[in-house]
């Protein structure tokens, strides 16, 4: 998701942001996205239901209406702010189907549930 520079969404602001004693913002439609909140035809939701900014630069956690945590990196090219997704927890996994620590020293542990991410 690319956000102008200039432009904070406003789900992000929290104490820490307000502190700076500046707030710009900016009317932005996106067709399609993550920040979304809707049902698909199965009736499965997507979308972010939350979203706070870390402490010390560290990025951007959000949390999905399907119970995930998804922390992003935050970015600045030239103008824009570039999020990366650099690391996914599942929360809700309706059922996990197997389990295997993976890795050389099998600090990693792999899940195979019935989620589609």
């Amino acid at each position: 998701m690319l956000v102008p520079k200039h432009c904070i969404l406003l789900q992000l602001v929290n104490e820490a942001l307000c502190a700076y004693g500046v707030l710009k913002v900016c009317l932005f439609e996106q067709q399609a996205s993550d920040v979304t909140n809707s049902t698909d035809e199965d009736g499965s939701r997507r979308g972010f239901t939350s979203a706070v900014m870390l402490g010390s630069n560290q990025g951007l956690l959000c949390v999905t209406a399907d119970q995930q945590f998804l922390f992003y990196s935050l970015n600045w090219t030239e103008e824009l702010l570039q999020l990366s997704l650099t690391k996914r927890l599942v929360g809700y996994n309706e059922e996990v189907v197997d389990m295997k620590f993976v890795g050389d020293d099998e600090k990693l542990l792999a899940l195979a549930t019935n989620l589609e991410q």
